[in-house]
């Protein structure tokens, strides 16, 4: 199993750092093909593309493992990518970190992932229902009055609540661990 680099001819700095339990050949050949098909609009792709095509760039072996598994290898990876990335003088094309998945299949990750979002979403939801109902609360009384002396309460707050409810960062939004 390897750890291999994808580097410009022109650049040094630039370096995109992957894992294949093929060989680096067939691996490079891969990447080739993926890079010509303008189809594919993956940010390395695009990268490589946009400076000098797949022939300004090489692939280098960066480390051979032996007798891993495919989640000890890309947690190496991402170790790897770690450490480019505190380097400033590095640009690392990889967006994402590798073996962030703490062993789960790609398919349980993707599920784990896909569920958290739907937490955030459903806790975002109950918050604009409590506060719906609060406004509500406060607002019913101006409700029964006819339409003619009608004056609403404007509450100058209620658009950045509810803005601050929808958007709202939240930790859990980066939880990777899989619920039990």
């Amino acid at each position: 199993m390897f750890i291999y680099t994808i580097r410009s001819k022109s650049n040094d700095f630039v370096i995109q750092i992957g894992s294949t339990r093929q060989p680096l050949r067939k691996r490079w050949s891969m990447h080739k093909a993926a890079c010509k098909n303008t189809k594919n609009k993956s940010h390395l792709y695009n990268f490589i593309r946009e400076n000098g095509g797949i022939d300004n760039f090489y692939i280098e072996l960066y480390e051979e493992l032996k007798d891993v598994t495919k989640q000890q290898l890309e947690k190496r990876e991402g170790e790897i990518i770690r450490e480019f990335k505190k380097n400033p003088e590095m640009y690392v094309l990889n967006h994402n970190i590798a073996g962030n998945k703490q062993g789960m299949t790609d398919a349980e990750y993707n599920k784990h992932l896909y569920n958290t979002s739907e937490k955030i979403r459903e806790k975002k939801r109950e918050k604009m229902r409590k506060y719906s109902r609060k406004y509500y609360e406060r607002n019913k009384s101006s409700s029964s009055q006819s339409e003619d002396s009608y004056q609403p309460s404007i509450d100058p707050d209620v658009e950045q609540i509810q803005d601050l409810l929808l958007n709202e960062p939240d930790d859990t939004k980066y939880n990777f661990i899989p619920d039990k």
